[in-house]
């Protein structure tokens, strides 16, 4: 699957299954008549950035992390950026960094405010055709207004450089995903399916994901033993957590990175329990591969779980081509379901 960019003046094309393909509408854009005779369905974004000062606005496309674009900006003009994604299903992107998300047909007008110094301030929900969107990305917002709240960091070294100790850390990670859940919860009735399973597999994804790594990431920052950065808290963080195979929190590529800690934590915790804390081992690239193989019984969660795994390990550089190539050819062999996965690899490694 590809993702084809087509940029104009203010306006920014994307398109993940066809040829570059399009042609400039009156003044240098194109208007809704040429994307509704080229596409027949898909999800637009206008957005209006105020104060921002840069030569060009980004967009990641988290289904696509390599397919990252930059279009140029002219702050003075005073035009609004407009994206066009052709999708089938929940998609979330980063415009200059910050999450939204959107589903096939949705028309989401947005504000981005930034303050006198350059820095972002908040992002607006300020129109849109699908009511459901619209309050699923208001709640965005709202939990990241909650995190900022509480001082909850995202990264594990950003807690260490605050300061913040191994059981402070586990005691916020706890109150935070229950925080975020009576939110999510709360507002379940206006939200599409996909849209909260989605949404609640980023949140778990998260805060999980930062409390599973936070004594390693303590012990290696400040250099202290690692026994002493575990505290009673880690072993109950995901005490009864059930794995998720929806099709949405299944397309969140956190939440699947997530799964690859997972079973790591799982391993561990009898280790961590018993106080046996230098027995843990890391695995290595092939050892680990093999584990999720067996720790994940179902085909369509261990299917993305270890493309998730491998895609991370060619995209971030891992010198070990043989194996990686060993690895991924068993995988297309024994265990790949959806071609999609399939083609991304494929695309990754050329």
């Amino acid at each position: 699957m590809k993702l084809l960019v087509r940029a104009t003046l203010g306006f920014l094309l994307l398109c993940f299954s066809a040829q570059l393909w399009g042609h400039e509408g009156h003044d240098g854009y194109v208007t809704s008549e040429d994307r509704l005779s080229q596409e027949d369905k898909g999800a637009s974004l206008i957005v209006t950035l105020n104060g921002f000062t840069k030569e060009s606005v980004s967009m990641d496309i988290m289904q696509y992390p390599t397919q990252s674009v930059m279009i140029p900006y002219n702050a003075a003009s005073g035009r609004p950026v407009e994206f066009y994604l052709d999708m089938d299903d929940i998609t979330a992107v980063y415009i200059n960094g910050q999450l939204v998300c959107v589903e096939p047909d949705d028309e989401l007008e947005l504000t981005m405010n930034y303050g006198e110094n350059g820095r972002f301030s908040n992002l607006e929900i300020t129109g849109g055709n699908n009511e459901k969107s619209v309050a699923l990305n208001e709640l965005i917002q709202a939990i990241n207004s909650l995190r900022r709240e509480n001082r909850f960091k995202k990264q594990g070294l950003a807690a260490v450089v605050t300061q913040v100790s191994a059981e402070e850390q586990q005691q916020l990670c706890v109150s935070q995903v229950a925080a975020e859940k009576e939110r999510l919860e709360a507002a379940k009735g206006s939200l599409s399916e996909a849209g909260y399973n989605y949404l609640l597999a980023e949140s778990e994804a998260t805060i999980y994901s930062v409390g599973i790594e936070y004594p390693y990431v303590l012990s290696g920052t400040r250099n202290i033993p690692l026994d002493s950065c575990f505290t009673e808290g880690y072993t109950s963080l995901l005490e009864g957590y059930g794995v998720k195979s929806d099709d949405a929190s299944l397309r969140n590529r956190n939440y699947t990175s997530f799964l690859v800690l997972y079973c790591q934590y799982m391993d561990n915790l009898p280790l961590v329990k018993s106080g046996k804390i230098s027995e843990i081992k890391p695995f290595n690239l092939e050892s680990l591969f093999y584990r999720l193989v067996d720790f994940y019984e179902n085909e369509k969660v261990r299917d993305v779980v270890l493309f998730s795994y491998l895609f991370q390990n060619v995209v971030s550089g891992n010198p070990d081509f043989e194996t990686i190539d060993k690895l991924v050819n068993e995988y297309f062999t024994s265990h790949n379901l959806n071609e999609e996965y399939k083609q991304e690899l494929n695309r990754v490694m050329q």
